[in-house]
């Protein structure tokens, strides 16, 4: 099958020969007109011309469409002139050769042109020796003939070869912008399908960022009631300082009245009666050192729960930073910024666990020293009911009052030195409750900062899914353009192969 190019030239050499002969019609007959033929030879020749151009138009639609029809096209053009020229009264109607052999030119084809050339020499070895119209020329009048016919075929086949190259060189590009085309459409392919894979990332990161952002804002609520329990805390155990301050002075006037019981004896029962009054004061401060410590134990016990929350919650958002920064090394270059706020929030949430396991231990100092304080309390309340006991038998056998005040004494002292160890660790809980707290608004500074950079990270992820989804209009704005390229590249279609 001819290409293209090859079908319009076809149709052009018909049509330009076509033309070429209707044009004859009032040729033919301005020539009857003015007397140089007659009637006869006229409609001798525009019925030859007639039928010339039916014979012509058969063949065209004949070859037309064969991929050799560009040869019988050509050497038609020849045959047609030949035949007309010999009927035509003209003594240079020869030189219409030189619009033939020029008219071969359109096929830009070297064996085309070559066949032309041939074929303009031998018509006009046949005009200028057969035609009688023709007159007969001097020797240097043929050889100029020929001679010019030769270079006309010579400058129609270099016309030929640099039109050649340039259709070569024009169907290079053509294929260079084709493959740039289609690697055009290629690349935007991938960049809408990684578009799409950033923005599904982007809306799936921004929901964790809300869910984070929503935890840490409990986070930092829980921590706050726990630096409210602790600040209850820390006056509770004030109140139990005031209260071993009492006992400790209560303890000190025991000690005083053992001590003078040897020497008032005479004053033994009213003393007794007084200081079984003392006793009951004493118990009773007991008891509340008691309750204080259970509610002290109890206290560390829901603190204890707060940290395991805060544990956990921890390594959740430790988790969700490491799942963050595996989308970002998965977005790349564009997730490069999330990778460092992800790296931010498991650093924190590492400082949030290392803080939540200092505040475990010392949590479980707590609870052991008020296990402790609970024994030593206990067994100072079994002490004072010995007091008691011993006070009640003091009004009764009021005889044996000296060795009753010395075992008194005895236990008086053993009772002011444990109150002197529960206002150490007294003061030692108070401190570490008081670190604690301080801890707790610390770390609730921190949750704070950490849920603002979260929102911060929020509102860039909207960002970066807005610029998706303009860099996808972009790519589909691409796509059209690239499109309407391959369509205006398809509609000049050059020539595909050589003849």
């Amino acid at each position: 099958m001819p290409t293209k190019f090859e079908r319009h030239s076809s149709t052009l050499i018909f049509f330009t020969l076509e033309s070429l002969l209707v044009s004859l019609y009032p040729i033919f007959a301005i020539l009857w007109l003015t007397g140089l033929m007659t009637l006869s030879s006229t409609l001798v020749v525009l019925a030859i011309n007639t039928v010339l151009m039916g014979v012509y138009y058969a063949l065209y639609k004949f070859v037309a469409d064969k991929e050799w029809g560009k040869y019988p096209l050509v050497l038609g053009c020849f045959i047609v002139g030949n035949i007309l020229f010999l009927f035509i009264p003209s003594t240079i109607i020869w030189v219409a050769l030189f619009i033939y052999m020029t008219l071969s030119l359109v096929y830009l084809c070297k064996q085309v042109i070559v066949m032309g050339g041939i074929a303009g020499v031998l018509s006009l070895t046949l005009q200028l020796f057969v035609n009688s119209h023709v007159p007969a020329y001097s020797p240097l009048d043929y050889a100029v003939l020929y001679i010019v016919m030769v270079m006309v075929g010579v400058a129609n086949y270099a016309v030929c070869t640099i039109g050649r190259n340039m259709l070569e060189e024009s169907a290079g590009q053509k294929r260079m912008i084709e493959a740039l085309l289609v690697e055009v459409e290629r690349s935007a392919s991938e960049l809408k399908t990684f578009g799409e894979s950033v923005a599904s990332g982007a809306n799936e990161t921004s929901r964790i960022s809300e869910e984070a952002a929503g935890s840490f804002a409990e986070i930092s609520k829980g921590i706050e009631i726990q630096a409210q329990n602790m600040q209850e805390i820390n006056e509770a155990m004030i109140q139990s300082g005031e209260s071993i301050e009492r006992i400790s002075e209560e303890t000190g006037e025991m000690n005083a009245l053992s001590l003078s019981t040897t020497r008032l004896t005479e004053e033994g029962g009213r003393k007794a009666e007084e200081l079984r009054e003392d006793m009951s004061l004493v118990r009773g401060s007991m008891t509340e050192t008691v309750s204080q410590v259970d509610l002290l134990n109890r206290y560390a016990e829901e603190a204890q729960a707060i940290l395991t929350a805060i544990t956990e919650i921890a390594n959740q958002t430790n988790l969700l930073s490491l799942n963050a920064s595996i989308e970002a090394a998965r977005a790349g270059e564009q997730g490069r910024g999330f990778a460092v706020v992800a790296g931010e929030i498991r650093s924190l949430s590492g400082n949030v666990q290392s803080s939540a396991e200092d505040i475990a231990g010392l949590l479980q100092q707590i609870r052991s020293q008020t296990g402790t304080v609970s024994d030593y309390v206990r067994k100072s309340e079994s002490t004072l009911e010995g007091l008691e006991r011993s006070t009640y038998e003091t009004g009764e056998l009021f005889d044996r009052i000296t060795q009753d005040a010395a075992t008194v004494l005895a236990k008086s002292a053993e009772v002011q030195q444990n109150i002197v160890s529960l206002k150490e660790f007294n003061g030692g809980v108070a401190g570490q409750v008081a670190d604690f707290s301080a801890i707790s608004q610390q770390t609730s500074a921190s949750v704070e900062m950490v849920a603002s950079g979260v929102y911060r990270q929020r509102d860039s992820i909207r960002q970066i899914s807005d610029s998706v989804s303009r860099l996808d209009t972009m790519i589909e704005a691409l796509r059209g353009l690239t499109e309407r390229s391959e369509e205006k590249a398809d509609k000049p279609e050059l020539v595909e192969k050589t003849a």
